[in-house]
């Protein structure tokens, strides 16, 4: 049951999954319509999109690291942040598809775990307060309303 329910939670988790698709679409530089068309911000007319990532993969740092490992894994996130950190604000703007593209894969939550938990840090706060509200409180809340 425990790993049924890891599964269905985790590996099969349909977000996870585009989040992956969103990777790979990155390190392979060839474009997921069907997943690209889920965000507006890599929305773009024609090939524009296809174009940028091929040529950002032209860049020096991107190609060496490409022909230096065989391994298909050698490619990871963190060489494109860096690579787009060091570019000029003119190269940069080059490719904002691309930028948009690592935005999105560094910003996106892989769990919902944190949103779990200031909800439930506010149901603890919301009782507290419940709790500690005294008859001189309620008093003045009957009084001040109209």
């Amino acid at each position: 049951v425990a790993t049924e329910q890891l599964r269905d939670r985790i590996i099969d988790c349909p977000g996870l999954k585009q989040y992956c698709e969103l990777e790979t679409m990155l390190l392979s530089g060839i474009v997921n319509e069907t997943i690209a068309c889920h965000y507006p911000e890599l929305s773009s007319e024609g090939r524009s999109f296809q174009n940028q990532l091929d040529m950002f993969h032209c860049i020096p740092s991107i190609k060496e690291r490409k022909e230096s490992d065989t391994s298909p894994t050698s490619l990871i996130l963190q060489t494109f942040v860096d690579t787009l950190k060091c570019m000029p604000l003119s190269m940069r703007a080059m490719f904002p598809l691309v930028e948009a593209l690592v935005s999105l894969l560094l910003v996106n939550p892989a769990s919902s775990a944190t949103a779990e938990r200031s909800f439930s840090s506010l149901r603890r706060l919301k009782t507290y307060v419940r709790s500690t509200c005294g008859q001189q409180r309620l008093n003045n809340i009957a009084v001040s309303r109209p």
